[in-house]
């Protein structure tokens, strides 16, 4: 190969570990990261009013609600800290804050015990 081909390829390859290197910053040490990554994850059944704060510092969630077909979850204010490792993958929790918790259980349909009249 040529010193141009070279040249070219481990410029794109710097570029793409830089790229990589923001979009963990990114991630991780931004509110914007947060929300973003919350987003990700939360769907119909994990909902929260607000999140802020960084990934890599914890995140104060609010109004937290998570509705299955077996309960529903509502937390008023929630603080997580979280510390992610990449080598070996994992994540360990230091921290998790709940102001009020309310678990509401339901009734299972094909529960039987119900009394006939």
């Amino acid at each position: 190969m040529s010193r141009r081909v070279l040249k070219w390829i481990s410029g794109t390859l710097a570029g793409l570990a830089l790229l990589g290197i923001a979009a963990w910053a990114v991630l991780f040490h931004t509110e914007t990261g947060a929300r973003w990554g919350w987003a990700r994850l939360a769907g119909d059944e994990l909902t929260a009013q607000s999140v802020s704060g960084t990934i890599a510092s914890g995140l104060d969630i609010q109004g937290l609600s998570l509705v299955t077909e077996a309960f529903d979850l509502q937390a008023s204010e929630t603080r997580l800290v979280a510390h992610f490792e990449l080598w070996p993958l994992g994540i360990e929790f230091a921290l998790l804050d709940i102001d009020l918790l309310e678990i509401e259980w339901k009734p299972d349909a094909s529960d039987t015990n119900v009394p006939s009249s």
